[in-house]
């Protein structure tokens, strides 16, 4: 049984100048046109990129089921989800989500969490957490 599920970071994501370059070189056989939309939706994604992370004890969570701002398939989902701790009795992870409403929860199937305060992502989770764009 999971218990005590919480938000406890959220922090947009900086610009990578350097990571959204390395993105671009995996489309580089694509054509002009389709290239261009590409990148376009590569920096859209990178532009609304959140790091949230979550605190919980007991059994691990199913990241397929949170979701914002509300529920449902066409809610924004946990991507790329990462185990930050899970040697102690609190357990502790991150994941990316894209356009994230502050002022609305996140979902965990029906159990509605609050947002943490935004701050600044530490150097530390930035160094973990290696962002790419959804496909």
């Amino acid at each position: 049984m999971i218990t005590n599920l919480a938000v406890v970071g959220l922090h947009k994501l900086p610009f990578d100048q350097r990571q959204f370059e390395g993105e671009l070189s995996t489309i580089a056989d694509h054509d002009v046109e389709s290239r261009s939309i590409l990148i376009a939706q590569f920096r859209e994604n990178w532009d609304n990129a959140w790091i949230v992370v979550v605190e919980w004890q007991g059994e691990d969570v199913d990241f397929g089921l949170f979701n914002h701002p509300h529920r449902g398939p066409d809610a924004q989902a946990a991507w790329m989800e990462q185990m930050l701790d899970s040697s102690g009795p609190v357990k502790r992870a991150a994941f990316f989500l894209h356009f994230v409403e502050p002022s609305k929860p996140l979902w965990y199937g029906d159990q509605a969490l609050p947002l943490s305060p935004i701050t600044e992502a530490p150097e530390s989770l930035l160094k973990t957490m290696e962002y790419s764009s959804p496909d």
